[in-house]
């Protein structure tokens, strides 16, 4: 039996879709044996996620600092280790050294901003990628693109490994009729009202201003149902009604009461968002740009367009359709799926 941590710098009080792949993950191992342990950050209350991580058959230890990392690793001797997003990268490194951890995985979820970062920034990075990562056994990135970027920091190419995120297809599925009214009920929207569903959090990374700018331009503006932080959504009301639903437990609503999902990021790595409203059977707006286009190739729901092309971008909201679905084939279901994540990460493990 060997003893797994996953080491998850993971504070949204909600669970999204990344807490299901990690209790998957544990349930997975679990059947074959082994013992699955999340140290995640304290927070001041504790995230609703926490019984789902338990349920998996997970335990979880709560880290006020790095140092609790060190003396969890000092006292339980994992195995393995594998750290998601870049919170607790070079900490679980310096504590595999510090404790004989042999088998170190980092899993990169996001593009680590190579083109516009300051020159210290690209330095540190350099020497986390180029000097530490050769501690690491193996680093997943999540798309192909942001691979490469990592390379071009010095991450050893043999030690690079694309596994994309996965969703669990089986809930997120096209609405019935019933299902679809009664989403579109609990936000307030009327049944034949068009429906533009938008995740902001981020406004210059989510793309907010291309677009106000396209309902600025469009003649029949649809209603946008925006996800995020208040503040995101500024200057969106003058062009359109704006419906908010913040801190979202579950998505599956908001993204059966939809009519398209738009996404017009200036990045993004492989956004579960996008595999969701695509499985639900959502048309997807996304951006041209790396790796949303190339999703948008193998998939008929969804269309890239040119950031910088406002006047596309305006044409394709007033294009909208009142309970548009185009669902996806059953073999990209099957690529995007939670067990084919499962599986590959599995494959990847030194156990």
């Amino acid at each position: 039996m060997a003893r797994i941590v996953h080491a998850i710098d993971y504070r949204s009080p909600v669970a999204g879709s990344f807490i299901p792949a990690v209790a998957a993950l544990s349930r997975a191992l679990r059947a074959r044996g082994h013992e699955s342990i999340v140290a995640a950050p304290r927070v001041a209350q504790t995230p609703p996620w926490h019984e789902a991580l338990l349920q998996s058959g997970a335990s979880i230890h709560e880290t006020d600092r790095y140092a609790d990392l060190y003396a969890l690793f000092a006292r339980l001797r994992p195995q393995l280790v594998h750290v998601h997003f870049s919170g607790y990268a070079v900490a679980s490194a310096i504590g595999a050294m510090l404790h004989g951890v042999s088998n170190l995985y980092w899993h990169v979820h996001s593009s680590p901003g190579e083109a516009s970062i300051p020159l210290r920034s690209r330095l540190l990075r350099t020497a986390k990628f180029a000097g530490l990562a050769r501690r690491v056994s193996r680093i997943f990135a999540v798309t192909p693109e942001i691979a490469m970027e990592l390379e071009r920091f010095g991450a050893p190419r043999r030690k690079l490994a694309v596994i994309e995120n996965g969703i669990a297809v089986e809930r997120f599925v096209v609405p019935s009729t019933p299902e679809r009214r009664a989403a579109r009920h609990g936000f307030g929207l009327a049944a034949d009202e068009r429906v533009a569903l938008f995740f902001g959090r981020d406004a210059a990374i989510k793309g907010t201003a291309v677009l106000r700018a396209a309902l600025a331009g469009a003649t029949r503006p649809p209603t946008v149902l925006f996800v995020g932080p208040a503040g995101d959504a500024e200057g969106l009301e003058p062009f359109t009604r704006v419906v908010r639903c913040e801190g979202l437990d579950d998505v599956r609503p908001a993204l059966w009461a939809g009519d398209s999902i738009v996404m017009p990021s200036s990045t993004e790595g492989l956004p579960l968002t996008l595999l969701e409203a695509r499985a639900c059977g959502l048309p997807a707006l996304v951006s041209e740009i790396p790796p949303l286009a190339r999703y948008a190739g193998r998939d008929r729901g969804a269309t890239a367009i040119e950031r910088g092309d406002i006047a596309r971008w305006a044409r394709s909201l007033d294009a909208i359709d009142s309970g548009a679905r185009v669902p996806l084939s059953q073999e990209l279901r099957a690529a995007i799926s939670l067990d084919r994540w499962v599986d590959e990460v599995l494959k990847s493990y030194d156990l």
